[in-house]
């Protein structure tokens, strides 16, 4: 090959690799979402908790549970997502985190679940108004 060639080919290559970069580090837009530490929720429902027992448990990959009464893993997972089974939900709210950028359409979710800066909420009514009080 000659170097015109190579040249090209290196250039190209380059390019490639800064358009990249670019693409998959820079955000497309500001993330305009709060950032909220689920160590700091905990910290401030148990502070204003009517009980002080509230329980925490956290997966692999970030999902929290707090619940009212200490429960099983298995059994929070097998939880649907749905307002109609808000006796199943009772004591218990699910908080995940979403992605930069991200929003959750949550307006089926009724009073059982809301979008608070980058996490999303669903679970106990009572529970959710609660923690977006705290959050404001």
């Amino acid at each position: 090959m000659s170097r015109t060639v190579m040249r090209q080919i290196g250039i190209a290559f380059f390019v490639g690799i800064v358009a990249g970069y670019l693409a998959f580090r820079l955000p497309l837009r500001p993330n305009a979402q709060r950032h909220i530490d689920p160590h700091d929720l905990v910290e401030k429902m148990r502070a204003h908790a009517q009980s002080s027992r509230l329980y925490y448990v956290e997966d692999w990959v970030g999902n929290i549970f707090l619940t009212e009464e200490a429960r099983p893993i298995g059994e929070l997972w097998s939880l649907a997502h749905d307002p109609r089974d808000a006796v199943r939900w009772k004591g218990v709210v699910h908080a995940w985190k979403l992605p930069p950028a991200v929003s959750a359409n949550t307006s089926d979710w009724g009073e059982s679940g809301r979008q608070i800066g980058d996490f999303c909420l669903f679970g106990d009514p009572v529970l959710v108004r609660r923690i977006g009080e705290l959050l404001g």
